[in-house]
């Protein structure tokens, strides 16, 4: 039976090549003054991207302005940085254009910049957000976060801890995806965001608190991520299969809004805090270790995941205990590396992960996974990766 659910509507999103620089087209009945701040990341503004998006803004005659003091993973310090320049400048839209950090950075720092508290008084909810003053509009340039149609932000704060803030007040006002935007991305980038957005739609399927409007959602991102992300790593500026990814991991991030995140997110998470990793190839290398014990639980959505990932129909309980080394083998195939040597970890880190994933910021992605971890799975899962 299914559990109780709500399910909240996305906001509009409009598909499309070339759509970024048709943007004022879009922006005039939402933006009447014609105020406009960016929110993005040097990597953006070096790509081009962003003075493209300025550029054609300015033609038809809006004011804009940047921000992009961004350094690697959302932190609480450029979200109060940016905040403190939309209490400034007092655009009526704020644009996030980029990846999953400036999207978080945007929305988060629209909400902060209407009251006088910073970013880490609303960590993990300890105050209800307020309600912002200007709309919000999501561009992203990869096709992983699924940050644009989330209500979620997720940031480092002052002690290195990663934490979140959740509320609708994060909801954008429109979301912007143009497949034009994501061709420049590396092929590293383009493996470990596209794992990332799989990582979202699978662990959004399969959590405690799904349903069937999420795994809807999850199942189509899964299916689209698996047959186009190696495309898109060897074909880089193939546009069709640029705009499939796009879309998946929208869907993914639809789903993850609607579902929540498991296990694997507070292993990512923790990884993150302790190795700055990545959080795509993190939260893929957690699942993969710990997607054994999950399709032990949640059986028949583990199996119809499998089937997408290439199992070869058998009884349900074959198929959803395949379907862990049908991840493995495509998270592979696209290129990640599983080795944590690299990134400074060693079987002895193992203590210091697990009490890591043990914070408190991680403890409501634990209850939300299918399989009910204990602290004995929990050091055999981060020995099972610090081994590799």
């Amino acid at each position: 039976m299914t559990v109780s659910f709500n399910h909240s509507l996305a906001p509009a999103i409009k598909f499309g090549a070339g759509l970024a620089t048709r943007l004022a087209k879009e922006l005039a009945p939402i933006c009447t003054d014609r105020q406009v701040l960016i929110i993005s990341d040097p990597g953006v503004k070096a790509a081009g991207l962003a003075d493209a998006v300025m550029a054609a803004l300015k033609r038809n005659g809006f004011a804009t302005d940047l921000f992009n003091d961004l350094k690697g993973e959302t932190s609480a310090a450029s979200i109060d940085k940016a905040a403190k320049k939309i209490q400034s400048g007092r655009p009526s839209a704020v644009i996030g254009l980029g990846g999953g950090s400036a999207l978080d950075t945007a929305k988060f720092a629209v909400a902060v910049s209407a009251a006088e508290h910073d970013a880490e008084t609303y960590a993990l909810m300890q105050q209800p957000l307020p309600q912002r003053t200007a709309k919000l509009i999501m561009l992203p340039t990869t096709a992983g976060t699924g940050a644009e149609v989330t209500r979620t932000a997720v940031f480092t704060d002052s002690h290195n801890h990663k934490v979140w803030a959740w509320g609708d007040e994060l909801a954008a006002d429109l979301v912007i995806l143009d497949p034009e935007l994501t061709l420049t991305l590396p092929k590293t980038l383009t493996a470990a965001t596209g794992l990332d957005a799989m990582v979202h739609a699978i662990e959004a399927c399969t959590a405690k608190r799904s349903h069937p409007f999420a795994q809807a959602a999850g199942l189509q991102a899964i299916r689209l991520i698996f047959h186009n992300l190696a495309r898109a790593i060897d074909r880089p500026q193939d546009l069709n299969v640029r705009g499939k990814l796009l879309t998946a991991a929208t869907l993914a991030g639809m789903a993850l809004d609607g579902a929540g995140a498991g296990l694997a997110h507070s292993i990512g998470h923790a990884l993150g805090t302790i190795a700055g990793m990545h959080h795509g190839r993190a939260v893929a290398l957690a699942l993969d270790v710990i997607f054994p014990k999950n399709a032990t639980t949640a059986v028949d959505i583990h199996a119809q995941i499998a089937l997408i990932l290439g199992v070869q129909p058998d009884t349900v309980e074959a198929m959803a205990k395949k379907g862990a080394g049908a991840f493995g083998d495509f998270m592979r195939r696209v290129g990640i590396d599983t080795s944590l040597q690299p990134d400074g970890l060693k079987p002895i880190d193992r203590d210091r992960l697990v009490d890591v994933i043990y914070s408190e910021e991680n403890m409501p992605m634990h209850a939300n996974n299918c399989y009910t971890a204990s602290k004995a799975d929990i050091r055999d899962f981060a020995q099972e990766l610090l081994s590799h």
